[in-house]
């Protein structure tokens, strides 16, 4: 699997993630930040190691998004954003495993 099919696939498991969580809105994108720390407070800590912020995390869901569209996105990008994807995912993955 290439590096784009990788970052669509794992973009789409981080929106499975986020859904389970209640954080994502009708229309798929991420909740305002404060509905963010309301329903999520843990949230920031968990995926600290990642992303700085939650403007981040709305990015690495565009770049995903962009990708499985068969939009135009540099090397590099997708690089970058697989690599945090891939982190995010796991940290949620953690905190799911422990709440079992």
């Amino acid at each position: 699997m290439d590096l784009r099919s990788a970052m669509a696939q794992t973009c789409g498991h981080l929106e499975q993630l986020l859904t389970a969580r209640g954080l994502l809105d009708r229309s798929g994108g991420l909740l305002c930040d404060d509905e963010l720390e309301a329903r999520s407070p843990d949230l920031k800590l968990l995926i600290g190691d990642y992303v700085e912020n939650f403007a981040e995390l709305r990015g690495l869901l565009a770049v995903g998004r962009a990708i499985r569209k068969g939009e135009a996105v540099s090397d590099i990008v997708v690089s970058a954003a697989w690599l945090m994807t891939d982190g995010v995912c796991a940290a949620l993955e953690r905190v799911e495993a422990l709440d079992r």
